[in-house]
């Protein structure tokens, strides 16, 4: 009687409990080239070769945030004028002690009628603010920033190491979750 070794049986055994090799269909470069292209288009490619059906984006979706001017936000707001220091003076001096606070939706600044400029983006009250000043002065140049705003937030409830979560229009989610440190 013949004794058959250990180890033919030991791979006997193991290759019996193998799963027989499958073969993936191979695709041409081609076809790969461009699946690689679509995924570089992002998620909602990924998930259209993955058979995912993605539904298209509304028109308010895909608008950029628009950066508005609220109620009790604070702006500066210099001018330069080429001949009237006393006006450039008088604005600068305003500005810097009390800056110039949206009430009711209208900004008052002394020599012009008070402008409505709550909902419009900084650029557009500049070109509010200019036109209003040309009314009375020629040559003259108006330049707005904010220099302080309403405080918006967020407030946080569960397992979060702060309260509250300051945030403006531009912030995501995912910053908001890490600033929440939750």
């Amino acid at each position: 009687m013949r004794i058959v070794p250990l180890s033919i049986l030991i791979t006997f055994f193991f290759a019996s409990c193998m799963q027989p090799m499958r073969y993936l269909p191979s695709e041409d470069a081609e076809e790969f080239v461009i699946d690689s292209y679509r995924i570089r288009q992002g998620k909602l490619a990924i998930q259209q070769l993955q058979g995912i059906e993605v539904d298209e984006l509304s028109y308010e979706e895909m608008c950029e945030y628009r950066d508005e001017i609220h109620e009790d936000d604070i702006l500066n707001i210099a001018i330069w004028h080429p001949s009237r220091r006393d006006l450039v003076d008088s604005i600068h001096l305003l500005n810097e002690r009390v800056g110039f606070r949206i009430k009711q939706g209208y900004i008052d600044i002394p020599d012009i009628d008070p402008i409505y400029v709550e909902g419009i983006t900084l650029d557009e009250a500049k070109e509010a603010i200019q036109e209003a000043f040309l009314e009375h002065y020629r040559d003259l140049e108006v330049f707005v920033s904010y220099r302080d705003r309403l405080l918006r937030k967020v407030d946080l409830a569960g397992l979060v190491g702060v309260n509250a979560v300051p945030v403006d229009g531009k912030m995501r989610l995912f910053e908001l979750l890490s600033k929440a440190h939750v």
